[in-house]
């Protein structure tokens, strides 16, 4: 499954000018994915309860991933 998701991956750049790994792999995998990327693992399931209520917003405007990424500034400050 990493490979395939892995190629997904890679495929959804080529299309999207970057990989965006939260797009492909709750399509392939299904259910809400987490992306963390680490120790050869792109996603893990987000477990969930018969108690837990999801609540999902769309804004119902386009948001290009690129300009969004380009108002945020390149590092934060990390205040107690």
């Amino acid at each position: 499954d990493t490979r395939l998701l892995a190629l997904m991956g890679e495929l959804e750049g080529r299309i999207s000018g970057s990989i965006h790994y939260d797009n492909v792999a709750p399509c392939f995998l299904g259910g809400m994915q987490l992306m963390i990327e680490e120790n050869d693992i792109i996603s893990q399931q987000v477990p969930g309860f018969d108690e837990w209520l999801w609540v999902l917003a769309y804004p119902g405007i386009k948001v290009s991933t690129a300009e969004a990424r380009a108002i945020l500034p390149a590092q934060y400050r990390r205040q107690d």
